[in-house]
């Protein structure tokens, strides 16, 4: 095998360990803000800290993309929306709603750089899990639930981030 195949392909490995492990953090903030038991009910840290941490990561990661900052308020904001509900209906329009906000919210920086079917797949992926694991829960436990829907929010934008150098060099 080529030894600079094998060095790429090292390379891609460990960046792919790199998103993964942002995405599992990013899931462990999601579930701690959303936790009443965790410092109290500190909503700041699903709302705030969470998307400020990817965001920071992505714009270093991407050779300082200035539209992952213009991202990160958009996060902030989907992050806010309420997606409780009493009644079946309810709780689907709202975690619909909120699904398809965070799915927005994250996939502005692939919509800038008109990369469409990334922002339509991370889009509906989002909706699919808000739904599926906020009302249909198969988790034992509310924490596995919003740990999900976290990582869920982040993944594929992480794995789908691009240096600006490998864009400009590409044929």
């Amino acid at each position: 095998m080529d030894k600079r195949k094998m060095i790429g392909e090292r390379k891609q490995l460990w960046f792919v360990v790199e998103a993964l492990t942002v995405c599992v953090l990013f899931g462990a903030l999601w579930s701690m803000g959303g936790s009443d038991d965790f410092w109290g009910g500190q909503k700041w840290i699903r709302r705030f800290l969470g998307p400020f941490l990817f965001s920071i990561w992505a714009f270093i990661r991407s050779g300082f993309d200035w539209r992952y900052l213009v991202q990160m308020p958009f996060m902030m904001g989907a992050a806010t929306l309420p997606y409780g509900a009493d009644t079946l209906g309810a709780k689907w329009l709202l975690r619909g709603v909120f699904g398809s906000a965070n799915g927005v919210a994250v996939s502005i920086t692939d919509f800038m750089r008109k990369r469409f079917s990334v922002v339509i797949l991370v889009i509906l992926v989002n909706i699919i899990v808000s739904i599926g694991a906020g009302v249909y829960n198969q988790f034992s436990n509310a924490m596995a639930e919003q740990a999900l829907i976290g990582f869920m929010i982040v993944v594929f934008p992480a794995l789908s981030l691009r240096n600006k150098k490998e864009i400009c060099n590409a044929p």
